[in-house]
């Protein structure tokens, strides 16, 4: 999955409003993701229990260096770090060194030459690794997805996974349901 990416998120200096307005406009649904302590929200399709990205409010401090209301990409990174560096040696830079989520994964913030930002991510992964996404190019293999597939209901854990795509969505939906934390890709902070 390296490359490829694999969680969206707008900060946003009303995220109600924000929730509505997409709801209005592309149909998708909100919802709290349970995470204490903070305004953060899911957006997808209808019946998306992971949705297709997440919506959390703008901090003071980002606001107060005049940054408006923006939506992140995050790409999956092998090795945070080892990316990190060589945006900063090909000319880009990082503007928050990689870091850890405890119980979620790596990511770092970093920006191409031009100054766009995108953040980079690598989950924690069960004790297998995680399978590879779609070939870059190749169509999505759902509505409303970005490269995993999010919004078939969950397959029966007696049938075989057909797809890595298939059996990435099993391990996701594992970590979704399995407890109230969030997934790794629902939880990353964002750009600072």
């Amino acid at each position: 999955m390296q490359g490829q990416f694999i969680w969206y998120e707008l900060m946003t200096t009303d995220t109600d409003a924000a929730v509505k307005f997409y709801g209005d406009v592309v149909g998708w649904e909100g919802r709290d993701a349970g995470m204490p302590g903070m305004d953060y929200k899911l957006v997808g399709p209808p019946g998306v229990p992971m949705g297709a990205a997440g919506v959390m409010p703008l901090t003071e401090d980002v606001k107060a260096r005049g940054v408006p209301s923006n939506w992140t990409g995050y790409i999956h990174a092998d090795d945070v770090d080892a990316m990190a560096e060589t945006f900063k040696a090909e000319g880009g830079a990082i503007h928050r060194e990689p870091e850890d989520i405890p119980g979620i994964g790596r990511f770092a913030v970093v920006a191409d030459p031009q100054g766009a930002v995108i953040c980079l991510f690598a989950p924690d992964t069960p004790d297998e690794p995680m399978p590879e996404g779609p070939a870059p190019g190749s169509p999505a293999p759902s509505a409303g997805t970005n490269c995993i597939p999010r919004t078939q209901p969950p397959p029966s854990s007696s049938t075989p996974a057909t797809s890595a795509g298939e059996r990435t969505w099993r391990w996701i939906w594992g970590r979704t349901t399995a407890s109230t934390r969030p997934s790794p890709r629902m939880d990353a902070p964002s750009a600072a």
